[in-house]
């Protein structure tokens, strides 16, 4: 696509689906395999939902939900940010800033792929995102290599419920054990 135009129009739900399910496939060749437990996942629209969540229905399908009023880019940054919570997918408010800052970062580096320049100044992070990020650029500037090289300890592990200030002294021996733990935090 090279109409700028083109890419702020709202998709139709056969192309958001196959989208999310494309990043899907590239969360995973970045920051390794899925949680074998939840075999299926699925997109909705629900109108009501004002920001996109991964929810479990506690067996073996995780539901991602979007708001049905984005752009295609807007779709793109969604679905890739919804498909890092899919590797290991946990409630809201189990989400740490380690494991927004990556999903930011590799949404980002998403619409890029897609996008170019132009997508990426169509994203705007809130505060929340914004500070995850600068908390873990704190430690390292890569995050995308944070990520794997901390998915990778934790034996394709949650981001959010098994990385611990231990576990990131061991990758980053010379940072704080505070600036570590920080990353630990809950985000909400």
């Amino acid at each position: 696509m090279t109409d700028n135009a083109e890419w702020g129009q709202i998709p139709d739900y056969a192309e958001v689906d196959a989208m999310f399910h494309e990043v899907l496939v590239e969360a995973e060749a970045h920051f390794g395999p899925r949680n074998p437990r939840w075999k299926n996942v699925i997109v909705r629209f629900n109108a009501t939902v004002s920001e996109p969540r991964t929810d479990n229905d506690g067996d073996s399908t995780i539901t991602v939900w979007l708001n049905p009023g984005r752009s295609r880019i807007g779709y793109c940054y969604e679905a890739a940010h919804e498909a890092v919570h899919c590797l290991n997918p946990v409630t809201l408010h189990e989400s740490t800033y380690l494991e927004e800052s990556i999903a930011v970062v590799f949404s980002l580096r998403m619409v890029y792929s897609r996008y170019g320049k132009y997508g990426v100044s169509k994203c705007t992070l809130s505060d929340k995102y914004r500070e995850a990020v600068r908390q873990v650029e704190r430690v390292d500037r890569d995050i995308i290599s944070l990520g794997q090289r901390v998915r990778e300890r934790i034996d394709f592990g949650s981001l959010s419920l098994d990385v611990t200030p231990e576990v990131l002294s061991e990758l980053y021996p010379g940072i704080l054990g505070n600036v570590l733990a920080s990353l630990c935090d809950k985000v909400w």
